[in-house]
């Protein structure tokens, strides 16, 4: 059983996993908190690392219409605490947020934070797991490059719809060393939030630049997720990282 978002992946069910005493893979509750907390786990890594973070303000839902009105645009739109990059959105155009408000109310909650983001042009999206063993070394796995087909960024469809994006192992959008860099601030950055087992940390890279954007404990699992196309690419297949999960509980 893999869960993403919340409760599933926010420390909610970890909490209930431990107090009944049920073995589960993945990272613990506080982890998991952290890591759903966007705004805060970046600083964090803001502050241990060399990573740029996107220009960030956290606002409440309730005042999202306001700010909207009067935001220099474009600006990047996502909630603070929440998967799959629902209600994720560029924000381009001021004249028409209501279909925006209207999916956020239909997810959230007035006092929920949103963070509205600069919106980062001529990007390189990348992402990168690694593989975190019982005795607490680690397997590296080379970062993966994203390209969405019909979509500006890696939204919902881009993730969940059949060849909506194009995924490139190796990352042919990002030099030899900027790979090499991002296998290695992958391991840190799971270190340096506490993260347990396996994890996935997101980036835009542009130019040299390279901007950390969050990482998820309980990254997807199915065949054709990212973690089992890093792994395949270095020679671990699906059944084989599906028994070192096991194994390295």
């Amino acid at each position: 059983l893999g869960t993403h978002g919340q409760f599933g992946e926010d420390g909610v069910l970890q909490t209930y996993l431990e107090e009944a005493k049920i073995p589960y893979t993945g990272s613990d509750p506080y982890a998991s908190r952290l890591c759903m907390d966007k705004y805060r786990s970046s600083i964090i890594i803001k502050s241990s690392t060399n990573l740029l973070i996107p220009e960030t303000k956290v606002i409440r839902l309730a005042n999202l219409k306001d700010e909207l009105s009067k935001l220099p645009l474009p600006v990047f739109i996502k909630p603070n605490r929440n998967g799959s990059s629902i209600c994720s959105y560029v924000y381009k155009n001021s004249n028409n947020p209501d279909s925006i408000l209207k999916d956020f109310y239909a997810h959230h909650k007035d006092e929920d934070e949103i963070l509205i983001q600069e919106y980062i042009e001529k990007k390189v999206e990348i992402s990168c797991g690694c593989l975190e063993k019982s005795d607490h070394t680690f397997i590296k796995l080379p970062p993966i490059e994203i390209v969405p087909k019909r979509s500006e960024f890696f939204d919902y469809k881009a993730k969940y719809i059949k060849n909506a994006s194009l995924e490139r192992i190796p990352a042919i959008g990002i030099s030899d060393e900027q790979r090499e860099i991002i296998s290695e601030l992958t391991t840190d950055i799971h270190k340096l939030l506490g993260c347990r087992l396996y994890s996935r940390s997101d980036y835009l890279v542009v130019d040299k630049k390279i901007y950390y954007l969050e990482t998820n404990t309980l990254p997807g699992m199915t065949n054709t997720s990212l973690i089992p196309q890093e792994a395949n690419a270095i020679g671990i297949s699906y059944k084989d990282l599906i028994s070192f999960y096991i194994e390295n509980t």
